[in-house]
């Protein structure tokens, strides 16, 4: 069985080799789970010689089955034992590769530092030539022929692609030419091919570095004061129409003094000045925001003694479209 003894010598000195430590490992797990199935087959052994009175087979069977416990125990011992290992040699190989990793990067982060010391050098360089041009009374003109290097106040940006685009534009080409693939431009024919400038004259524009800001036009703002610019104006919606029809029991007639007020959910918004009808006890609740033109009980009132008077005297009539919008 997997005594250490055993195992050491199965092992032959490479107990630090984790796959080695992790497929021994699994052998013994094996082994281990293998066990139930052969103690129920010496237990049926030893039944079937107990039921014959063969004394002698059954106490061989009886020594089969204490030598299966004592297996059990050492499998239990070693299976601990080179778990332990295990774990020990996998620290150890994860630290040696930490090492090696830590090697390679100083090695790299040291080179890394030597070139970019190099590349500040050259970038202040490239600066002080432009500013002194500057300095001289070349400020159009240097902004025009000496594009600022991709930087972040003041220090020099390193990404391929943006020192791509950075030569493209010293070299006073667009970014488009940069693909073939990506130009939808035809071919201009001999005859419309820009002939090349004079010496001494800069050239008209040049592509715009990702770090540069936009420059501003008024056709970004999109403002004008001039009348006459196009500009399309919605047309006003029509004021809706007055309701001077007769009031109702329990109505009142009143005249919006905010824009926007419905009398209902339901209802369509009244314009400033409208004059509606609605439930008297609503506009009292709402007065301030309407105003109460009329009541139908003032109005049955005002007409009350005039009928007991006789049909002699005309009864006083409702007050006319004209009153109302007055």
């Amino acid at each position: 069985m997997f005594g250490l003894t055993t195992l050491r010598g199965k092992l032959n000195g490479s107990a630090a080799d984790p796959p080695t430590l992790a497929a021994q490992l699994a052998e013994i797990q094996s082994a281990i789970d293998a066990l139930p199935g052969r103690q129920a087959e010496l237990a049926e052994r030893r039944l079937v010689a107990l039921r014959r009175d063969d004394d002698t087979e059954a106490r061989e069977i009886e020594a089969q089955q204490a030598d299966l416990a004592r297996d059990r125990d050492r499998l239990a011992d070693s299976k601990r034992n080179i778990g332990e290992q295990l774990r020990d040699a996998t620290a150890a190989a994860r630290q040696r590769r930490l090492l090696s990793h830590r090697d390679a990067w100083s090695v790299a982060a040291a080179e890394f530092l030597a070139s970019a010391r190099v590349t500040v050098a050259k970038h202040a360089a490239v600066v002080a030539v432009s500013e002194q041009a500057r300095r001289e009374g070349f400020e159009v003109e240097a902004t025009r022929v000496m594009p600022p290097t991709p930087n972040v106040g003041g220090h020099a940006l390193c990404a391929p692609p943006l020192l791509d685009m950075y030569a493209l534009a010293v070299a006073g080409k667009s970014s488009a030419t940069r693909d073939p693939r990506t130009s939808r431009r035809p071919a201009a024919s001999p005859s419309k091919v820009a002939k090349p400038l004079p010496s001494g004259v800069p050239p008209v524009s040049r592509p715009r570095l990702p770090h540069e800001r936009q420059q501003a036009t008024n056709s970004q703002r999109g403002a004008t004061l001039s009348p006459d610019a196009g500009h399309a104006r919605p047309t006003p919606r029509p004021r809706p129409p007055d309701d001077l029809t007769a009031l109702q029991p329990g109505e009142a007639r009143v005249k919006v003094l905010r824009a926007g007020f419905s009398p209902r959910n339901d209802l369509a918004q009244c314009a400033f000045g409208q004059i509606i009808k609605m439930p008297r006890s609503a506009a009292e609740r709402v007065e301030g925001v309407v105003q109460i033109l009329e009541r139908y009980e003032d109005i049955v009132t005002a007409t009350a003694p005039a009928a007991d008077a006789g049909a002699a005297e005309p009864a006083p009539s409702a007050a006319t479209p004209d009153e109302l919008r007055a």
